[in-house]
């Protein structure tokens, strides 16, 4: 935790080497002076708890209500997500999807019939092989 990480870090003085392991790989880091205090020592980085659960809940309840409310947070966040996607999408300029026919009307108010349908059809198959150009490129990446 972060009270853990500063009460450590307030044990070691500037100049002492400290070993920081990372998801990755461990480093030995020599701490410098801190900038706004000279006696404290300065790591360099920032911390930040994302999270502390409550410990009388957790001892009164168990871990069960922290669960349920990450999943539920989780819920709610994948089903804005996904609204959200299929929305915009929804408002492409293809031709069988309610952009298309936003952009066929809008043209078809600022162009004759016949030029309106050609300029639609060129916008619909550009944003259609972009489309498809995406997928495929995802799929021999």
């Amino acid at each position: 935790s972060v009270k853990d990480f500063t009460a450590l870090l307030a044990t070691k003085k500037a100049g002492d080497a400290v070993r920081v392991q990372t998801n990755r790989s461990a480093y030995v880091v020599a701490l410098a002076a801190n900038p706004d205090d000279d006696s404290k020592p300065y790591l360099g980085v920032f911390v930040a708890q994302a999270t502390e659960r409550n410990s009388s809940i957790l001892a009164n309840y168990g871990a069960l209500p922290f669960t349920l409310a990450a999943w539920i947070s989780g819920f709610f966040f994948w089903l804005y997500a996904l609204s959200l996607g299929i929305g915009l999408f929804n408002l492409l300029p293809l031709g069988p999807i309610d952009g298309g026919r936003m952009w066929k009307t809008a043209l078809e108010h600022f162009f004759p019939a016949e030029q309106a349908l050609r300029y639609w059809s060129w916008t619909s198959m550009f944003f259609l092989a972009l489309i498809l150009l995406n997928l495929g490129i995802g799929f021999f990446r």
